[in-house]
């Protein structure tokens, strides 16, 4: 009669002021297991990571009614502001050149008139011209500085976890054998590969 035995073990553990953290299990046929113990507030915050980068990571691009509203609004202060701006440089001009003119010849039914009201006017196209060109860019640079932020934020929930995960291997890894350190590398090579599948995500989404 044959009687059946498990493998004998032997265990580690890693204690931080008296709890432990980590403990590593190896077993004489050659496998192991580990175990790491978040506290309270790393699970609160890992759960919190794991789902503000899945929701962030599918909303990427998509702007809500409120933030398109805010970008709109800061793209009209910033329009109503250059308009302010160059009446107030243009409308002295003409005010001045219409005091002149008069003051003179009595009218302004006269080429002098016309002629510099011509070279003020053409100015002013060109001020709104400018401007113009200053709004679109302004409203692209406010999209890209959104998008910015939501990528840097994205990055910090992902590196929060991958921590948790460098946390958990460098609390294990100390003691272990050599075919686990191997399983370790493995690790160490996920995690380098999901940065770089990130990185390379971010590179390819446009900057709208």
């Amino acid at each position: 009669m044959f009687k059946s035995s498990k493998p004998s073990s032997a265990s580690s553990s890693v204690k931080i002021n008296g709890q432990t953290k980590a403990t590593t299990t190896q077993y004489s046929n050659g496998s192991s297991s580990t175990n790491y113990y978040m506290s309270p507030y790393e699970q609160d915050a890992y759960n919190y990571a794991q789902s503000q980068f899945a929701s962030g990571l599918k909303n990427l691009n998509v702007f809500s009614p409120e933030v398109l509203k805010e970008l709109n609004d800061s793209v009209e202060a910033y329009k109503s502001k250059g308009i302010s701006q160059i009446n107030q440089i243009y409308n002295p001009m003409l005010q001045n050149l219409q005091n002149n003119v008069a003051s003179r010849f009595g009218n302004l039914d006269n080429s002098i008139f016309l002629d510099k009201l011509k070279q003020i006017e053409n100015s002013r196209a060109q001020s709104i011209s400018a401007l113009a060109q200053d709004i679109t860019a302004r409203e692209q640079q406010l999209r890209q500085n959104e998008l910015a932020g939501r990528h840097d934020y994205l990055s910090l929930l992902n590196n929060y976890q991958n921590q948790i995960y460098q946390n958990a291997i460098g609390g294990t890894g100390n003691n272990m054998p050599s075919y686990q350190r191997s399983s370790q590398n493995e690790n160490q090579f996920g995690n380098q590969l999901t940065n770089m599948l990130m990185n390379t995500l971010f590179a390819v989404i446009p900057m709208i």
